[in-house]
Parts: C-alpha cells; structure tokens; sequence
C-alpha cells in the first residue's frame, strides 16, 4: 500500500509528454528519434544520436554539455552526453551525486539507446521532480559504437527491425561486457575510468533479451556479486524491485519480471538468474558500491514495445532515486568504508523463498529439434533462483606484491582505480605464496583466450626479494579493496588468471612441463618497506 500511495504522487514523465503532445503543445522543434521518424523500421547510427543530442544542447543552453567518453577499437568517438541545471563539463565541477546510464553495449540491442534519447528530450522539457537540479546524469547512448555501425537485416532478425540492428560485439570482435576484469577493450577502459572520475552511486545498463517465451516485455536484475553491499542487495530486493514494478504497472500498464530463463522450456519448473560474474558490468559496478541494474527488454516483442519497455525502466529509475536518494546514497556511502577484501569461491545462485508466477506462451520442439514458442498462453508458477550464496573467505591484510615484469597487470589495475606503489630499495619479505601443481585449459579460445578451466595447488610460506615489485595494498584507503580479491587471487573463479593474464609466469621456461610459484603474492605488513606512487 505504502508502494502505490508513492507512486501516486507524481505522473511519469511519458505520460506528461504523452499529455503535451495530446494538448498540441510539444516542445519546440523537438528532435525525434530514428524509429519515430521511420515509423520503427530503422534504429539510429551514431551520427543520428550525436545530431539528436546536438539539437537538445542548441534548445537547452546550459543543461546539456555533449563529450566524449573516448574511442572505440576502431577509432570512432564514443558520445557522451551530461544533464544537469546546470550541467557540469568535467567532475571536478560537480556539486550533485551521480547516475550513469549506458545504452547499445551489445550493438543489435537497440531499444536502451533508443529510448534514452527520448527520455533526455522529455526529461529536459518537463522535469516535475526537479531531477536536473538534484542529480547530474552521465549518458553513453552508444558504448558500442563499432557494433551500433554494422546495422544490416541479418543481424538478430528476430528483432523485427525491418532494416536491421549492429552486431553484438565491439570492432576487436570482443564481447564488451564480458571485459570487466580484464579491460582489454579501449571502451570498457573509458567507461571503468568515467565512473572513477564520477563516482556515481546509480549504474544502469540497457539490454535486449531473446530468451524463454513470456509476455512481460520488461525484465531486469541487480548486481548481485558477494563482494557488493549486502545493504545495497537487500534493498534492491525488498524496495526497489516491488517499487520499480508497481510503477511501471501503474503508468505504462506493463508487467514486469525479474531478468532470467526457464529452466526446460518445454516443462518449466524454476526461472533461473545467471551467476554473478566481476567480468559483467552490472556486477562490477555492484562491487564498487553503486545502486546497478541491467535492464533487459523482451526481444520477441514490437519493436516500439520493447522501446516503451526500456523507457519505463528509465522513468521508473529515476522516480525511485528522487523519493529514495537520501537511503540509497547512505548505503553505497557505508559500503565505501566498510567492504572487506576477501576472496568469494562457490559462487552459484540459489532459490528465493517466494515463488514467481510468469505469463508464458507454451513452447515446443519442431522436426529438427529445436524449440519455439507458440501463441498459447500458459501461466506458470515457479522457483525463482535469483538469489546468490558463496564460500567466503578470510578477511585479507597487508598488500599484494607482483614483480616488475607484470607491466600489463600493473596497467590493468590502474585501469581499474586502484592505488599502487612500487618498492624502491633493496628489501626481502616474508609472503605466502600459491605454488602451482596442475592447470585445466578450456577447449577453444573465448574472448580472444583459452580460458584456464581450473587451478590447483597450495600456499606456501618463504622468504624472496622484492626490491622493485609492486604493491597494492589492502588497507582503508584503497577504494576497490573489497574487489581486489577477486582480481588477483590465484583461486579466483573470475579472475586475471582465468584469461590469460599470468599464462606466462606459471611455467619455469618455455621447455617446461612442471608448473611453478602464481607471481602474486600476499604480505601481512608493508611497514619495512621503501615505496613511491604509481602514477602511470
């Protein structure tokens, strides 16, 4: 009841514009969208966008500052655009907490960046909340700005986009959000540094799913990595999800689910979450304290369905941060101080205690095998896994130390935020080291590696030279301690070590078939030590 007596206090900004358009009184000269321009056969190019926001920075001086958030694989500038009354040009001009919205990270999932232009237009014309004056909001309309480039029919034609989408993957032929750990892609390494620079405490990140058949045609989740916030999950779970959805029904008339799959099409029994994984940016971000969503519009339908799906996800985001900000910046500024680096292993999603009831259409397998979904309704009620347990480990101290040679892992963290040192003088440590006894590889390469399957070995304790290796300390002043684990440890399920990174430094030599010490280690204490800063 307390849900609904929220939400009945301010109409949604699609319905405002829906009640100006019908009053005849649109905003002047307004730009429209590639889809309503060609009545949904044809989604935008990045030119189109950069024109759209271009327009809306001439009509709106002083609350729209165009930017560039870098350039992709391919050289191409990536749009970055950035509201506010006034809208600030660079974070050290900022006075107001921060959210960050990004569209097309799949280049064939077009509905976020679509909608995201509509609703800075709406937003910018009429803002009855007084978002802009309480809140900067960063927009990356197209992260992926190689893939948005390869629109053809071929593309995802289930999609039902007459002259087609882009291609999911970026011009290295990389899985952006699949980059998050390793920032092998010059996008994922702006982003990662924009909300460095920002430190935004909302994360939303607009998708298109073509899973299991249903009628809900907005699905979305939360970043749910242990590392994150405890406070942060609960919270999304208890308030902002029922919220969100009671909202979106209200004012668009639209269900909602939470992101998932069937288990068996055919005879389903759960709708199951994917596992957590730090090489995804909604559950990056989750461990770096922020309030992240991934929205993920259903594909099967309309495209302009799909398109109001991703805009009422919007509306209802920023509807819930302006009646909640004080609690949600309180937690994510709590989970800033108090994260814990510790390693997480086991990490698998489990039931919630409710049950989920999904408005499915009945699927079945035709002659090759293959299944499709029919036109036949069928409600289901089923076990929700969307919840996540893992092993925690023992709270770490002390810094981790890598040699010299490691140069892309030391840019790798830099990239990432962290804080660095480098030991300047002669010193010995004594460290716990993990000596290496067999490697499992995959089959076949994925995102540009043959991802190492499984590690085993055990901790030892010696004394080595460490005069010129870096640290990375683990103390109250590192900002991503809690992730570092993660990262770095040479049991991790999602870490450096599983792409490559330390592929080298695992062997002796080249001849050899015996396997050696991992080259990150842990020390308990730096106080003995002489190091300077690593800038760059």
């Amino acid at each position: 009841m307390k849900t609904r007596n929220l939400i009945a206090l301010g109409a949604s900004l699609f319905m405002l514009a829906v009640a100006a358009l019908a009053a005849d009184d649109p905003a002047p000269q307004a730009p429209v969208t590639t889809p309503e321009r060609t009545n949904y056969t044809a989604t935008s190019t990045v030119a189109e966008v950069q024109s759209f926001f271009e327009t809306l920075c001439a009509q709106h001086s002083g609350k729209v500052v165009l930017s560039q958030l870098g350039r992709s694989a391919e050289g191409r500038p990536i749009p970055l655009v950035i509201l506010g009354d006034p809208a600030p040009a660079a974070p050290q001009d900022n006075t107001r907490p921060v959210l960050l919205i990004v569209a097309n990270i799949h280049g064939g999932e077009v509905e976020g960046k679509e909608a995201l232009q509509m609703f800075a237009r709406d937003l910018l014309a009429r803002d009855p909340q007084g978002i802009l004056k309480r809140f900067t909001l960063l927009l990356v309309p197209v992260f992926n700005v190689d893939g948005n480039e390869k629109i053809g029919p071929e593309n995802r034609p289930y999609q039902k986009v007459l002259q087609g989408v882009g291609l999911r993957t970026n011009g290295q032929n990389l899985d952006l959000n699949r980059d998050f750990v390793k920032l092998e892609t010059p996008e994922v390494r702006a982003l990662v540094g924009l909300f460095d620079r920002w430190n935004p405490f909302v994360v939303a990140d607009l998708h298109t799913t073509n899973g299991s058949y249903h009628e809900e045609p907005l699905t979305w989740i939360w970043g749910k990595h242990p590392a994150g916030n405890p406070a942060i999950d609960a919270a999304m779970h208890d308030e902002v999800f029922p919220w969100m959805k009671a909202y979106v029904e209200a004012h668009f008339n639209m269900d909602t689910l939470p992101y998932g799959d069937f288990d068996d099409d055919l005879k389903p029994t759960r709708w199951v979450n994917f596992p957590p994984s730090l090489r995804i940016g909604v559950d990056y971000f989750s461990t770096r304290c922020a309030y992240a969503l991934l929205d993920e519009n259903y594909a099967y339908a309309d495209f302009p369905t799909r398109v109001t799906a991703s805009y009422a996800f919007l509306d209802a985001l920023l509807a819930y941060t302006a009646t909640h900000a004080d609690a949600m910046l309180a937690n994510a500024g709590a989970c800033r101080t108090s994260g814990q680096p510790r390693l997480y292993t086991e990490v698998k999603t489990v039931p919630y205690p409710e049950m989920l009831t999904i408005k499915a259409y009945r699927a079945e397998k035709d002659e090759k095998g293959e299944v499709h979904g029919t036109k036949e309704r069928m409600d289901v009620t089923v076990t929700y896994l969307g919840n996540v347990t893992a092993k925690a480990g023992p709270v770490l101290t002390g810094a981790y130390l890598f040699p010299p040679g490691l140069e892309a892992v030391k840019n790798t963290l830099l990239a990432h935020g962290a804080r660095l040192y480098r030991v300047i003088a002669p010193a010995k440590a004594t460290v716990r080291r993990f000596l290496v006894e067999s490697l499992t590889y995959g089959d076949r390469p994925n995102q540009g590696h043959v991802p190492l399957k499984e590690i085993k070995g055990h901790w030892e304790t010696v004394k080595i030279q460490v005069a010129g290796w870096y640290a990375v300390p683990l103390d109250g002043g590192q900002k991503m301690r809690a992730v570092l684990p993660t990262i770095l440890e040479p049991e991790s399920e999602d870490g450096l070590v599983r792409s490559g990174a330390f592929d080298a430094a695992l062997y002796p030599n080249q001849w050899s078939r015996e396997t050696g010490p991992y080259p990150v280690v842990r020390v308990p204490d730096t106080a003995g030590f002489v190091m300077e800063l690593v800038k760059d």
